[in-house]
């Protein structure tokens, strides 16, 4: 009906502001736009992702448990490979800040069988970068430093200037000393990390 329509768009509208507004560093209103969009959403794949790009934002903001509540409802709603892997590589990354390295391993290995180096060009920016930030993490140079050298090297390539920033900067902390990782943020709002944890427990097993 047109009700449905209309809540369509206007999570789509909402979907699309929330990537502007991280695009331009504004992460709070990306994730309320986030939150409306994926409220309204009527389609199960619209829903999945919007997301996977809050995913991303919380991530982005420090909201490391709200980060991870998004990335496993992603993994439990949907088999698409594409988004699936943006979710393992996520939870690796957030297992390498919290030093658990038997977490770390596991969910990297499922984001390789799964087979990002097949995938996009932007996925596999991203996924070269966090990884070698997830190694420097643990402690483990020589692994980060190969991991962002290829980040570095993919990045410059094709042109993917927020990921050769973000992949420089590691490596220039990975030379200059060791760097403890970012404490974890409560910065999400009350209703989002609410409403992920509820959406969470909802989704049996996940």
């Amino acid at each position: 009906d047109r009700s449905s329509g209309d809540r369509e768009a206007l999570a789509s509208i909402h979907h699309d502001m929330m990537g502007l507004e991280q695009l331009g560093g504004d992460l709070q209103a990306a994730l309320r736009h986030g939150w409306q969009a994926v409220n309204r959403y009527e389609s199960a794949d619209g829903r999945t992702r919007c997301m996977a790009g809050m995913a991303g934002v919380l991530q982005e903001l420090g909201d490391f448990e709200a980060a991870e509540d998004a990335h496993r409802l992603v993994l439990a709603s949907t088999d698409e490979v594409y988004y699936r892997v943006y979710a393992f590589d996520g939870l690796a990354y957030l297992s390498a800040l919290r030093g658990d390295a038997d977490a770390f391993d596991q969910w990297a290995a499922r984001c390789d069988a799964a087979g990002w180096e097949h995938g996009s060009l932007a996925a596999r920016a991203e996924i070269l970068c966090f990884r070698g930030m997830g190694h420097a993490a643990l402690g483990r140079t020589a692994e980060a430093r190969h991991w962002l050298e290829r980040a570095v090297s993919f990045a410059e390539e094709h042109g993917f200037s927020r990921a050769l920033f973000r992949a420089e900067e590691a490596l220039d902390q990975l030379g200059r000393s060791a760097r403890a990782s970012p404490e974890p943020l409560a910065a999400a709002p009350d209703d989002v990390r609410v409403g992920l944890r509820k959406m969470r427990v909802a989704a049996a097993g996940v």
